[in-house]
């Protein structure tokens, strides 16, 4: 929504605890009429981003529109570069009861998400079938 340049797992902390939200309220944390009223229920609950976290909004669209909504004071956390890390969020009191380090593996490199900017439905089919081929080699090994 914000159009951040750099996807980073911080995005993805940020889908797990909306959806741990919703499953704990059994409803949606941020239900907007469009993308829009979406944002302006996030900045309701977690203020509005300074002006350092505008900069990396990578849409001078974005940043525009986000400097001209009324100032709100933050409460949780907007910015991905202060977001809680996912080994942190791990051995966090409040997860403690589920938290088991031994099952608990760390990715080693990067998911590679190019497939998603592939949009005809042969080329999917193919790098789905590349994708499994590529898996059973490996669990073969």
């Amino acid at each position: 929504m914000h159009s951040f340049v750099n996807y980073t797992t911080a995005i993805d902390i940020w889908a797990v605890g909306c959806i741990l939200a919703e499953l704990l309220g059994g409803k949606p944390i941020f239900k907007g009429r469009d993308y829009v009223n979406q944002l302006n229920r996030i900045f309701h609950c977690l203020g509005t981003p300074s002006e350092d976290t505008l900069r990396r909004v990578g849409s001078p669209r974005a940043q525009d529109y986000i400097r001209s909504v009324p100032i709100k004071p933050r409460m949780l956390c907007f910015d991905l570069a202060e977001r809680i890390r996912c080994e942190a969020t791990l051995n966090h009191p409040y997860l403690q009861v589920w938290h088991d380090p031994a099952d608990e593996p760390v990715c080693e490199s990067q998911f590679d998400f190019s497939f998603e900017e592939k949009n005809l439905m042969d080329g999917m089919k193919r790098l789905i079938i590349e994708e499994v081929q590529s898996f059973r080699a490996e669990v073969r090994q």
